[in-house]
């Protein structure tokens, strides 16, 4: 069997292509700053490159901010070139484990082929 698989061609794999996003982020005094989360997204995706200021992207504008009743609030509004919008939020008590979240959510709709909009916002 060894000899088999060994006889078989190879092919190689071509890296996928950078997918560019531009990423806002505001975790308040008390959260990981900004570059710490590009590399908590690149960790996670690290097909996702940072996009030119001219260029077409899908744009994150994430934040996270602290509630009088002490929880942290996190957010992300996601952008489409098209004018389609999304928001996830979400709340927690950990600051660690809500910018994980959020990297997260940024990480798997950065790779997105398309979001869909929020039910209230228009999208093309």
């Amino acid at each position: 069997m060894l000899v088999l698989l060994s006889a078989l061609p190879v092919q190689a794999v071509e890296p996928a292509p950078a997918l560019p996003v531009r990423i806002l982020y505001d975790g308040g005094a008390a959260c990981a700053s900004p570059r710490e989360f590009r590399e908590a997204v690149r960790q996670r995706a690290p097909e996702l490159a940072d996009a030119g200021s001219d260029d077409a992207a899908r744009e994150f504008k994430v934040g996270v901010s602290r509630g009088t009743d002490d929880v942290l609030r996190g957010m992300v509004e996601i952008s489409e070139p098209s004018g389609a919008n999304a928001t996830r939020r979400l709340d927690g008590h950990d600051c660690t484990e809500i910018v994980g979240a959020l990297a997260f959510i940024v990480a798997e709709l950065g790779r997105a082929v398309s979001i869909e909009g929020d039910a209230d916002t228009p999208a093309e």
